[in-house]
Protein backbone atom coordinates (compact mmCIF):
# COMPACT_ATOMS: atom_id res chain seq x y z
CA UNK A 1 0.00 0.00 0.00
CA UNK A 2 1.58 3.25 -0.62
CA UNK A 3 2.00 6.26 1.50
CA UNK A 4 -1.24 7.99 0.28
CA UNK A 5 -3.68 4.86 0.69
CA UNK A 6 -2.34 3.99 4.41
CA UNK A 7 -2.38 7.64 5.13
CA UNK A 8 -6.20 7.63 4.11
CA UNK A 9 -7.28 4.80 5.65
CA UNK A 10 -5.72 5.99 9.18
CA UNK A 11 -7.35 9.18 9.11
CA UNK A 12 -11.20 6.96 8.05
CA UNK A 13 -10.00 4.67 11.16
CA UNK A 14 -9.40 7.57 13.94
CA UNK A 15 -12.10 9.89 12.27
CA UNK A 16 -14.70 7.86 10.75
CA UNK A 17 -14.81 10.67 7.72
CA UNK A 18 -17.18 10.55 5.16
CA UNK A 19 -14.42 12.17 2.55
CA UNK A 20 -10.80 12.10 2.95
CA UNK A 21 -8.60 13.32 -0.20
CA UNK A 22 -4.99 13.39 0.06
CA UNK A 23 -2.87 14.67 -3.22
CA UNK A 24 0.58 14.04 -3.33
CA UNK A 25 2.28 17.11 -3.89
CA UNK A 26 5.91 16.42 -3.65
CA UNK A 27 6.51 16.79 -7.60
CA UNK A 28 5.89 19.94 -7.09
CA UNK A 29 8.61 20.81 -4.56
CA UNK A 30 11.44 18.95 -6.64
CA UNK A 31 14.73 20.69 -6.24
CA UNK A 32 14.69 22.51 -2.92
CA UNK A 33 16.19 20.06 -0.63
CA UNK A 34 13.32 18.06 0.24
CA UNK A 35 12.78 14.00 -0.88
CA UNK A 36 9.03 14.10 -1.47
CA UNK A 37 6.37 13.57 1.42
CA UNK A 38 4.48 17.00 0.61
CA UNK A 39 0.62 16.27 0.93
CA UNK A 40 -2.79 18.30 1.10
CA UNK A 41 -5.76 17.00 2.27
CA UNK A 42 -9.67 16.94 2.59
CA UNK A 43 -11.16 15.40 5.51
CA UNK A 44 -15.09 15.86 6.42
CA UNK A 45 -15.90 14.18 9.75
CA UNK A 46 -18.93 14.28 11.89
CA UNK A 47 -16.41 13.48 14.43
CA UNK A 48 -15.13 17.54 13.97
CA UNK A 49 -18.26 18.70 15.33
CA UNK A 50 -17.81 20.77 18.42
CA UNK A 51 -14.60 20.75 17.67
CA UNK A 52 -12.04 24.10 16.66
CA UNK A 53 -9.62 24.07 13.67
CA UNK A 54 -6.95 23.60 16.12
CA UNK A 55 -8.04 19.88 17.33
CA UNK A 56 -9.44 19.16 14.42
CA UNK A 57 -5.81 19.02 13.09
CA UNK A 58 -4.52 17.49 16.07
CA UNK A 59 -6.84 14.37 15.43
CA UNK A 60 -5.80 14.02 11.98
CA UNK A 61 -2.01 14.33 12.81
CA UNK A 62 -2.58 11.81 15.88
CA UNK A 63 -4.06 9.78 13.13
CA UNK A 64 -1.39 9.68 10.43
CA UNK A 65 1.65 9.66 13.36
CA UNK A 66 2.21 5.82 12.28
CA UNK A 67 3.75 7.32 8.95
CA UNK A 68 5.19 10.52 10.05
CA UNK A 69 8.62 9.73 8.89
CA UNK A 70 7.48 10.13 5.10
CA UNK A 71 5.63 13.41 5.46
CA UNK A 72 7.63 16.49 5.09
CA UNK A 73 4.78 19.02 5.05
CA UNK A 74 1.05 18.00 5.56
CA UNK A 75 -1.69 20.87 5.12
CA UNK A 76 -4.94 20.18 5.49
CA UNK A 77 -9.04 21.59 5.25
CA UNK A 78 -11.06 19.47 7.83
CA UNK A 79 -14.81 20.28 8.16
CA UNK A 80 -18.25 18.95 9.42
CA UNK A 81 -20.41 17.38 6.74
CA UNK A 82 -22.89 20.54 6.96
CA UNK A 83 -20.28 22.82 6.85
CA UNK A 84 -18.41 21.16 3.90
CA UNK A 85 -22.33 20.63 1.87
CA UNK A 86 -22.80 24.71 2.93
CA UNK A 87 -19.24 25.52 0.67
CA UNK A 88 -20.77 23.37 -2.33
Amino acid sequence: MDIVEQMKQLIQNETGAEIVEIIDQSAGHAGHGADGGHFSALVVSEKFNGLGSVQRHQLVYKAIAPVKEAVHAFSMRTHTPAEWSAQK
